[in-house]
Order: structure tokens, then sequence, then C-alpha cells
């Protein structure tokens, strides 16, 4: 259970970030331990993390818990990377380096390829040989794909068809 993986556990502080799942800017430190919570706030303060809108971000993040909607939004993003993992695994000049975990593809595919496929709008993270820590042939480049609550099928669609020539 969450409580299992924090304060149960001993933890005293963990973020929750929403910023990557829907929200606009909105990250959250929950503190299990209160006597940590105010040298924080003063750190916030100091920061210059103190938003004179602040509501603004505080409806965000009630929106976002309610009901879960929070969680619906990941396993959406979750979802469409899976659909996403079953066609490219198929392509034999994809290669994943690692299972997902979550909502990202981690793959290495032909320096050819990925030239082909940022010519034609294609936008994703990419690592050179030269620019990443794994042993990446000089002929390839390494890739990050992501999803989020907001792909579409369309989207995995065209990509698909960039990959496959």
């Amino acid at each position: 259970t969450p409580a299992e993986l924090t304060w149960k556990s001993g933890i005293d502080v963990v973020s929750f970030g929403a910023t990557k799942n829907g929200c606009l800017g909105v990250e959250a430190v929950v503190f299990f331990n209160p006597e940590m919570a105010w040298e924080f706030e003063l750190r916030r303060k100091r920061g210059g993390h103190l938003l004179s809108k602040h509501r603004m971000l505080s409806a965000q993040m009630q929106g976002y818990l309610k009901d879960g909607l929070w969680i619906d939004l990941a396993r959406k993003a979750n979802s469409e990377c899976q659909k996403l993992l079953s066609k490219i695994e198929k392509n034999p000049n994809i290669k994943i380096i690692h299972p997902p975990e979550a909502n990202l593809i981690f793959a290495t595919i032909p320096t050819k390829l990925h030239d082909k496929l940022i010519s034609n709008g294609a936008r994703y993270n990419h690592w050179s040989s030269q620019m990443s820590p794994l042993d990446v042939p000089e002929n390839e480049t390494k890739i990050r794909l992501a999803c989020s609550w907001c792909t579409t099928e369309l989207e995995i669609n065209k990509l698909l068809e960039l990959f496959n020539y």
C-alpha cells in the first residue's frame, strides 16, 4: 500500500509530481514528519517558489486527486505505451533497451532511420553514440519515446508509418 511504501517504512518526505501527468506546473511535497515542514516552507520562500496565485495550482491538484483522476491519466499513458511497444518491437530496426515499466520506451534505431524520422516531423528525445552512457554502435541512435494521457491512436499510427518507411 502507499502507506507501507512511505510513512510506515520510515519515509519522512515524498515528492508527488503532477506536471508530467496532466497538470500545469503542479508538484506537491508531502511531509510525514511535521517538524521538517516548517524548514521546507522557509526554503520554498527563499528559493522564490511562492506564487501569488498559488490557489490556481492548488485547484489543479484538488481536481487531479479527486475521484482518482491521476490514476486514470497514468493508466491511459501506460496503456498507450504498451500499444506502441506491441507494434514497434516487431520492427527488426528497433531494439528495445529494456522493457517499459510505465509510459516510456527506450530503444536504439539505425541513425539513418532516426534522420528520416526527424526530417518527417517525428519528435522524441534522442542521444547519439557520443552522448549516451550506453554502448551504442556508431551507426545507431538511442531514443526515448514517451506516451501521455493525451496520446492518441492517430499519433501512434503516424509514428508507426514513419518507422515502417
